[in-house]
């Protein structure tokens, strides 16, 4: 059991748009930290989106749906609403979630369980977990600046891949948010940064250029939910990154909770 107070007196950046920040926010103050959220990034699920609309309407067609997040989960639980589609459609094929976080909102959102759940919790692990994609049909829904690795591999193995974007990602440049970061003392950075996505990290390097504070990425050390993101942050000149073991929010804390216990 984490201590309450392991964390004590440790200031934590939680970078997730602000209505995903609560949970991991809570998990940081439970174990004594400061959790202070900074939205790097904004998503946006726009009400009509033809490309998901149309994928959505083949449904009876389409062989494996593959959910990467839990935003592409509420972006197709949104859209299917908004169609009259029942969302109880969704067991007619064969889903896929890249993790637990993803798998519990298909289930709160959709009553769907996944059929398929790959060992390691990143997009790059779920080919192998698919077996033979040949001459199947798979739905992607995603956010607009998804890396495209998956949708060439399955393609590559002769999938016939509708990969859409269900949702828009773009970097917080929120004045207010800016000029709080700007004003921020050097004596009061954080202690530590989180991501937990490519796209976290490329907006929070945005945000702190914007606000001068840029030099944090080379000062502060940052935690990251998986490889993939963690090779992003050193793209993004980020010196002192490190990878949780499970690739889960959990996994980000305890890999914190070890960088503590080893650097007292």
């Amino acid at each position: 059991m984490t201590s309450s107070s392991a964390l004590k007196g440790k200031n934590i950046y939680v970078t997730r748009p602000a209505h995903q920040a609560a949970s991991f926010a809570e998990k940081i103050t439970r174990a004594g930290g400061q959790a202070t959220v900074v939205p790097a990034i904004k998503l946006c699920l726009p009400e009509n989106n033809t490309e998901l609309e149309e994928a959505l309407k083949k449904l009876s067609s389409i062989d494996l749906i593959i959910f990467t997040s839990v935003n592409g989960v509420t972006a197709v639980v949104n859209q299917m609403n908004r169609l009259e589609i029942p969302l109880s459609t969704l067991s007619d094929c064969t889903v896929a979630a890249i993790g637990p976080a993803t798998a519990a909102a298909l289930d709160t959102q959709a009553g769907c369980t996944p059929d398929i759940i790959p060992d390691e919790y990143i997009s790059d692990a779920l080919p192998e977990r698919l077996g033979d994609v040949s001459g199947k049909t798979i739905l992607l829904p995603r956010a607009d600046i998804a890396r495209k690795n998956l949708a060439n591999v399955l393609r590559e193995s002769g999938a016939n891949v509708l990969d859409v974007a269900a949702y828009t990602v773009t970097s917080n440049d929120d004045d207010e948010l800016v000029r709080q970061l700007s004003n921020t003392a050097e004596t009061a950075k954080p202690d530590y940064l989180t991501a937990t996505s490519s796209s976290t990290v490329r907006g929070l390097k945005a945000l702190l250029t914007k606000a001068e504070k840029a030099h944090w990425l080379k000062e502060v050390p940052l935690f990251c939910i998986g490889p993939i993101t963690a090779d992003t942050a050193k793209e993004c000149g980020v010196e002192k990154c490190f990878v949780a073991k499970e690739y889960t929010t959990d996994g980000l804390l305890e890999a914190i909770l070890d960088w503590e216990r080893t650097h007292d």
